[in-house]
């Protein structure tokens, strides 16, 4: 993982402190200050973006989870953690084709990485697509033999 470029140190202490801070209007309010300050902080957007969806504010989610790939400099695992995590917050609102593009997206980006696997199996098996679905199932599967989750698929 590249570490972590602020353009100033005062960027990195919001980020810090909105890290540290005990509510939820504080850090988004340190996160937003330090992109501000820098709009390059991909780890504030996905912040933000993990925030936004706690509160259930899923469309705001969906555009922090963006940002933060429009500018990441992160690895290609962290990167497809943040496509997973905004396919998953689209199916809160309904959108199974958009979060199918996520988790595809998320599977492109890191192809080694389990999670987008089971989503797409998922979706495809509640969509009655079993060719499709014992297709993702089977690719994680093959990635992690042990998991629970392969096993009981």
């Amino acid at each position: 993982t590249p570490p972590l470029v602020c353009k100033s140190s005062h960027s990195l202490q919001l980020l810090v402190n909105a890290y540290l801070a005990s509510t939820t209007e504080q850090k988004v309010q340190l996160y937003e200050q330090a992109l501000q300050e820098d709009y390059t902080l991909d780890i504030a957007y996905y912040h933000l973006a993990k925030l936004y969806k706690g509160c259930q504010n899923y469309e705001k989610s969906i555009l922090y989870f963006r940002e933060a790939l429009k500018c990441s400099l992160s690895s290609k695992r962290n990167q497809s953690i943040i496509a997973t995590e905004a396919g998953i917050v689209c199916t809160f609102l309904n959108k199974t084709r958009l979060a199918l593009k996520w988790w595809l997206k998320g599977i492109q980006y890191d192809p080694s990485y389990i999670m987008p696997y089971f989503n797409v199996a998922n979706i495809y098996e509640d969509q009655n697509h079993l060719e499709e679905a014992e297709r993702y199932f089977c690719r994680a599967k093959e990635l992690a033999p042990d998991d629970f989750r392969t096993i009981f698929h």
